[in-house]
């Protein structure tokens, strides 16, 4: 696995535009500092663009300049893993501003005009309601379908975490396991499948709650990275020390949106 990790927070004070100056040619993997939320970003060297939920309303799109060339228009795949607002307003304000080719979600039935609103916005975008074992291509980043393991389209779940896409991505030898916010009950699901999760990175779920990120999850997919995408001083008190300690167990690197700013990989 060779990686290249660059911590932003310090070198854009040395220099604003470095991600775009180096490694020109390479796939880039970027977890945004966007506040109490999650946001990915992955840039392939075709320059196609894949986005994994966009965080709470504004903080994206005041700052997506840093992360996509000021010439894009568009965006391949988004994903929105689940409907709440924390992962989803920043994908409602993008759609005003790109064409988006290509969005999964899961249908899922939840109460929320803002998820109204992202779905009346999509209506004309190819919408894939993806399941377990489903895999897919987008421009050399090989997508593996984690979860859900049943369509929940109109679906009502008393818990929405628990209705996350869970991805596994492959960018040439490097595995990346996406959990949105999926919650234990999931996680037991996920590994009562008995597939193979192995990922060299893992985005810990439910910005590292206690909720998520069981000891038997973690010894699972056994990352050498946990990211940790939680906002400086939120009311949650996120990550929990449980989820630190865990990955601590498992001998991951913690790194963490609210201490290193955004966090980006380069393949």
């Amino acid at each position: 696995m060779k990686i290249t990790l660059l911590l932003l927070l310090s070198l854009i004070t040395l220099a604003p535009n470095f991600s775009f100056l180096t490694h020109a040619h390479d796939y880039t993997l970027k977890f945004i500092d966007i506040g109490q939320g999650d946001a990915v970003i992955i840039r392939t060297p075709t320059n196609c663009t894949m986005v994994v939920d966009g965080g709470p309303l504004n903080n994206l799109t005041d700052q997506i300049h840093k992360h996509l060339p000021a010439t894009e228009n568009k965006i391949d795949l988004m994903v929105l893993s689940h409907p709440h607002l924390d992962h989803m307003g920043g994908l409602i304000q993008l759609l005003n501003r790109y064409k988006v080719e290509h969005l999964f979600t899961t249908g899922v039935m939840y109460e929320s005009s803002f998820y109204t609103e992202f779905i009346n916005r999509t209506k004309n975008t190819k919408v894939t309601y993806p399941k377990t074992n489903q895999t897919y291509n987008l421009c050399g980043i090989e997508i593996k379908v984690i979860y859900p393991i049943e369509s929940l389209i109109g679906q009502t779940l008393k818990n929405v975490n628990d209705a996350s896409i869970v991805l596994q991505l492959k960018i040439k030898d490097t595995k990346i396991y996406l959990s949105g916010d999926a919650e234990h009950e999931a996680e037991e699901e996920i590994l009562g499948l008995n597939i193979n999760l192995d990922a060299d990175i893992m985005k810990a779920g439910h910005h590292g709650s206690r909720t998520s990120n069981s000891i038997e999850i973690l010894n699972k997919v056994s990352p050498d990275y946990l990211i940790i995408q939680s906002g400086k001083g939120n009311s949650y008190n996120h990550p929990h020390y449980e989820t630190i300690d865990k990955a601590n167990q498992i001998n991951a690197k913690v790194l963490r949106n609210d201490v290193e700013g955004t966090i980006t990989f380069f393949f």
